[in-house]
């Protein structure tokens, strides 16, 4: 699967937190106004963009937070912003020059929960397994703080950037409401409905590559012919049987 700080949720969370830096620079600061994942985006999602595009002909390059601030004084869209922002600056004024990791651990999540990350909307399924794992990855970052000493903001966002690049995410599919599963895969199971799709002769039971060491004559003398077998004829038999009891309705197609 993907890196964590690959996936749009995670690299909102981290957009957000680079703002805490003395500097960033306005490309980052006009993709987070953009994004999705922050309490407003709903609501003054249009005016956001609009807002980006006006700090861009304004504002320098290279912003700061006292800048931004400054910037959203006067303007009247995007009142949630720019309340948000006044927090977050003064959040900004009193952030300590260096702490531990659980204590960075702790002040991220106070800086996310400003900015209302993940945002307003009912999270995805797959939106909900991310924050599952960025959660698991903020726990293992804090506990570094049992073996690592004291450090600034810089080192802890970089420390936790690239926790974030080793953590691979694979979405669980097994709470999805529609599964598609090969038939041992579906062996042993049970289902609300089940839908066995592909039932003909050519499928049931399912082609396999013939051994390309043994002749036909012989395959068929071991009973290896695939078409013959009746070992795996038997085995597909009960697998039907089984499949065919596996939830209370099911549909056979061919």
């Amino acid at each position: 699967g993907p890196a964590l700080n690959n996936l749009a949720l995670i690299q909102t969370a981290i957009s957000t937190l680079k703002l805490l830096e003395n500097s960033f620079d306005y490309h980052a600061l006009s993709c987070w106004l953009r994004a999705p994942y922050l309490e407003g985006s709903e609501t003054e999602g249009c005016a956001r963009a609009q807002l980006a595009a006006k700090l861009g002909e304004k504002l320098p390059w290279l912003l700061s937070p006292l800048l931004v601030k400054r910037a959203l004084q006067s303007q009247e869209a995007c009142p949630n912003l720019k309340r948000q922002w006044e927090i977050f600056y003064r959040h900004h004024q009193n952030q300590p020059s260096q702490q531990g990791y659980a204590d960075w651990a702790n002040y991220f999540s106070e800086q996310l929960k400003l900015f209302g990350w993940p945002g307003e909307r009912k999270l995805t399924s797959e939106e909900f397994q991310l924050l599952q794992h960025w959660q698991e990855v903020l726990a293992q970052f804090a506990s570094l703080s049992l073996v690592s000493p004291p450090c600034a903001l810089t080192s802890a966002l970089q420390r936790l950037e690239t926790m974030l690049k080793q953590h691979r995410f694979q979405i669980d599919s097994s709470t999805a409401e529609i599964e598609v599963l090969t038939p041992q895969e579906a062996r042993g199971r049970t289902f609300t409905a089940l839908w066995l799709a592909g039932m003909d002769s050519e499928q049931w039971p399912q082609r396999q590559m013939p051994n390309v060491f043994l002749s036909a004559r012989l395959a068929e003398q071991l009973d290896l012919d695939f078409h013959k077998s009746k070992k795996l004829v038997s085995d597909y038999q009960a697998l039907g049987q089984m499949l065919a009891q596996a939830a209370p309705v099911v549909w056979v197609s061919y």
